[in-house]
């Protein structure tokens, strides 16, 4: 065999080797059902169960994104409902965990009026339909 033949053939090896090393390395990670969305929007919002995307300001201000868990815990990977809804909290119990991340100069004001509309008070709970910790339907 010549030279020539030799390295053509180590290159095709090489890039048959890179090409499935790439395509074997690194597993999709997905939440329910396949779905690259959490199980909270997977739910609520793709399967239409209880949806809430255009139910009050903050859901309707906020639809663009996946911001379930900031407000409302629980797991966003749960495969099932009861597992999802694990660790369930109140929406305004803390606020300042919840806004402040995204809307650090007046994560309060954006807080409180959305409290005020709902008819709740900040730091007592309540609001935009999640139990207390451990269950209910929303997400």
């Amino acid at each position: 065999m010549s030279r020539r033949w030799v390295r053509l053939n180590l290159a095709m090896l090489v890039v048959v080797a890179l090409a499935l090393a790439w395509m074997l390395n690194a597993p999709a990670t997905e939440a329910q059902c396949g779905s690259s969305v959490s199980s909270c929007k997977n739910c609520h919002e793709v399967q239409g169960q209880d949806p809430v995307n255009d139910k009050g300001e903050w859901h309707t201000a906020h639809a663009f994104g996946d911001f379930c868990e900031f407000c409302h815990a629980g797991n966003v990977q749960a495969q099932d409902k009861a597992a999802a809804h694990q660790g369930l909290v109140d929406p305004f119990s803390d606020v300042k965990a919840g806004c402040q991340s995204c809307h650090p100069d007046d994560y309060m004001d954006r807080a409180q009026k959305y409290a005020a509309a709902l008819g709740v008070e900040l730091g007592a709970g309540g609001g935009g339909g999640a139990p207390p910790s451990g269950g209910g339907s929303a997400a």
